[in-house]
């Protein structure tokens, strides 16, 4: 039985990746998608979200807006990373359908009460929305089998020395999520630097030729550029947002190159 999950997402070159592995994937039954600002302006990532659905042809897919700033601070954003629009480099499609009239913690809800099983929630940006529900719908705690997150280190962090990302825009939040008492998963730095993406496997993507592809491999080339900087000491960009995608050991043990490649000659064929 396929594994029911919810994204928050701030896309961002890695969720976008992301979204490919999770929506190819037998594994994982995504009921709901809800943005978060992040990467981007909240208008932005919802946008890339809505793009990337259009893309994909996943219109079926509930979409949602979530908070426009952190809990308690002034947003913060990733544009040296992931560019103007959130997701530079393709020419990714106008969305071809709206989101839903209500915010991601509605929408949210609304998912976990309909579920007829406890619901996996996976956040691949900052907390915010997450914390928000958590807090206004107490009663759906038992509702959520756990929380995967991207964010964290072990170690030393990608924004400060300290500090990861998605922690840092709202660590009010973060500490929300890890106090729940719900199981928490995460994937953080020390995890997600391992999963690298290579100039090759580029090249594998871009050489199947079909529309998802090519966008995929000019995603990457735009993410890989940022990556390139000697100060990060890495030989390929890591897809830290795609390492939240292995709901069992089986897939966490195929190479997320070999995934995404798979998964992108199925979306083409569907």
């Amino acid at each position: 039985m396929a594994l029911p999950i919810i994204i928050d997402c701030d896309p961002g070159h890695d969720d976008a990746i992301a979204l490919v592995l999770a929506l190819a994937s037998p594994e994982l039954e995504v009921k709901a998608i809800t943005s978060s600002a992040g990467n981007q302006t909240p208008e932005k990532t919802l946008r890339n979200v809505l793009r990337m659905l259009t893309l994909l042809k996943r219109p079926d897919i509930p979409v949602a807006g979530g908070a426009v700033k952190p809990l308690m601070r002034e947003l913060i954003i990733a544009d040296n990373v992931h560019g103007e629009s959130g997701l530079d480099g393709p020419a990714l499609p106008e969305p071809s359908f709206a989101p839903q009239s209500g915010t991601a913690v509605e929408l949210m809800a609304k998912t976990l009460r309909e579920s007829a099983q406890p619901v996996t929630i996976v956040s691949t940006g900052p907390q915010t929305n997450v914390a928000l529900l958590l807090n206004s719908h107490p009663e759906l705690h038992t509702k959520i089998a756990s929380i995967v997150i991207m964010g964290g280190a072990m170690a030393l962090g990608n924004w400060t020395p300290a500090a990861e990302f998605n922690i840092y825009v709202d660590p009010e939040a973060a500490e929300i999520v890890f106090q729940s008492g719900i199981p928490v998963v995460m994937a953080g730095l020390d995890v997600t630097h391992k999963a690298q993406i290579h100039a090759a496997d580029i090249e594998r993507f871009r050489a199947i030729g079909n529309p998802i592809s090519t966008i995929v491999a000019e995603l990457l080339d735009f993410f890989m550029e940022y990556h390139k900087d000697e100060k990060w000491g890495f030989v390929g960009a890591p897809l830290h947002d795609c390492t939240t995608r292995a709901p069992s050991p089986r897939a966490a043990a195929r190479p997320v190159h070999h995934r995404l490649a798979a998964q992108a000659r199925d979306f083409h064929h569907r």
